[in-house]
Parts: structure tokens; sequence; C-alpha cells
């Protein structure tokens, strides 16, 4: 009855209904069709928004909660797949949105890990970072991605099972290291191998079954440990909040005092970049490091200088902080 009074009254202002219903019938097919990215993209905007220090445990414990619902959803999946399982009348209704969920869920992970990644290293590496994350999910919504099945999942989910064990484990040590790296990626694998075995457990052969699971997340796990080693992934759960280069810095009670030079065409300037040097004037580099609390490090800082006395090569110095 609403339904007919809308149209009467869109079709006494000239409204055209049978255009308005084709186009709300094509925005629904699109929509349909690409509902997993749109899903996707709102864990991702969801956890931009919300999320506040890497060492939150209000957000330590969503993503735990993430990773624990994406757990549960893989196992699901997996035994409804092989008729082992269906959903209970109760959930029935609701079932049919697994996939989605399952597309939020990663999309808030890995927003996670983006953020916090890229406060941690802001370089070309954290921006390869962000096109690996927008690359997945353009894979995710293609056919060749949906022949994958059940191993791409695992391949995101050993991903953000990992990026998360990399800086948990580093907040509750107090101190990051390759020592702590490798703790961080001995829980992943474990984690790992425990729901392998828990979905390969009722194959008729659970050895072959396992191999083809756990080749791609297995190569996973080992292409991370090896960009580490390279020192691709930045320092997490440090992070740079702000570097710049000063003729002084003065410690006060409530701060810092950071003097640098005024110019006429420089009104938007806040440190002396280039510095230009009198006789006499020291170089001061003032850096700002967020780091968990009860966190301990040392900090090195590497000092590249031209001296034009052997042709412009570079001399490296290095200064510790505790």
């Amino acid at each position: 009855r609403c339904l007919a009074k809308a149209r009467v009254l869109y079709e006494r202002r000239g409204g055209n209904w049978g255009e308005l219903e084709t186009s709300l019938s094509r925005s629904r097919e699109l929509l349909q069709r690409h509902q997993s990215a749109l899903c996707f993209a709102t864990g991702f905007l969801f956890d931009t928004i919300t999320l506040d220090r890497i060492d939150a445990w209000l957000d330590l414990a969503t993503q735990a909660g993430y990773l624990a619902a994406l757990t549960a959803l893989l196992i699901l999946q997996r035994r409804e797949e092989r008729g082992l399982w269906g959903p209970p009348p109760a959930l029935a209704p609701y079932w049919r949105f697994n996939g989605d969920a399952l597309h939020f869920l990663f999309g808030g992970l890995l927003s996670a890990y983006f953020i916090f990644y890229t406060k941690s290293g802001v370089n070309a590496r954290s921006f390869l970072f962000f096109a690996a994350v927008a690359g997945q999910l353009i894979y995710n919504e293609l056919p060749e991605a949906r022949r994958w099945g059940l191993r791409l999942r695992l391949v995101l989910y050993s991903f953000s099972l990992l990026s998360f064990l990399i800086y948990l484990v580093p907040v509750f040590a107090g101190r990051i290291g390759d020592g702590i790296f490798c703790v961080s990626l001995a829980a992943a694998a474990l984690c790992v191998c425990a729901l392998l075995y828990v979905l390969v457990r009722d194959e008729t052969d659970r050895e072959k079954a396992a191999r083809e699971l756990a080749l791609p997340p297995g190569i996973l796990l080992i292409a991370v440990a090896a960009l580490y080693f390279l020192r691709w992934i930045p320092p997490v759960p440090l992070s740079l909040q702000f570097i710049g280069i000063y003729h002084g810095v003065e410690r006060r009670d409530d701060g810092y005092a950071l003097s640098f030079e005024r110019r006429p065409w420089g009104f938007l300037r806040s440190q002396d970049r280039p510095f230009y040097r009198r006789p006499g004037d020291r170089l001061y580099c003032f850096v700002r490091i967020f780091a968990p609390r009860r966190f301990t490090h040392e900090i090195s800082l590497h000092w590249l200088l031209k001296d034009p006395k052997t042709g412009g090569e570079l001399m490296e110095r290095t200064v510790l902080i505790a």
C-alpha cells in the first residue's frame, strides 16, 4: 500500500516510475556484484576512524576478536563445504552473509596494519604495502581468485595473524629485536598449523589435504621472515612522529624549545632545511619517537655527511639514544 502511494505521488510530480524501478534494480545488482569489496572497504574505513594507539588494550582486544572470528568462520565454511555442518535454524537467516563478514574482518585487520606500519616507517616500502593491500582487494574480485578458495583465505589469514603478532609480542616483551620476531613467527606458525589440523582432520587423505592447504601460507610466512631480515618491514611498534633539523634545542619543564631561522619566503617553515651554517654554529636533529608503555630499546641515528675534501664521498656517524 505504501509503495502504491509513493508511485502515485512520484507520477503526479511528472516522474517515470518504470525508469526509477529500472535504475534502482541496476543499482541493487551493482551493489550485489561488489558487496564483498564494499564490506572489505567498510572494515578498512571503520578501523581507520576508531584506531587509537598501537598498544591500546581495547584495540588489541578488538583485533584479537577479529582473528578469533576469522578462525571460526574458516572452520565453519570448510565444514559446510564438506557437508559436515549446517547452520542451525536460528543462525540460518544470517549465515548467507558469512562471506561478507569474512571480507569485513579482513578489511578491518588490514586497515590497522596499514596505519600502524605506515606510522612506523614512512617510505617507499609503506606505499608498496598499501599497493599490496589494494591489489589484494582487486584480485579478490576476479574469477581466478575464486578458484583458490580456502587457500587464498588461508594466505590472508596467515598474513593477518603474523602482522598482528609482530607488534603484539614486542608490546608484551617491552622491546624489539630478531629474537622477539622469531617468537612472533613461531607463534603464528603454530596457530596456522593448529587451524590446518582442524580443517583436515575429517579428510579421507589428511596428508594430501594438509600439503595442499599448508603450502601457500607456508610460503607467505617464509617470505615475510625474509623481508624482516632484509629490514624491509618497519620496526613496529615504534613509530617516528617527528624529525627536524635545528640551530638549537633546549629542554624545558613543559617540553623542548627548538630554534630555527625565520626567513621571509618561508612562513610555513618549522625547521632549518636547508641548514645555513655560520662559524660556530652547531646542527641539531630533534626526533620524537612513539614507543609503548614500559618499552626500552636503543635507537641509532645515522648521519650521512658530504665531505668536499674527499670529492663528495659520504661518511657515516652513528649516535645512540637509549
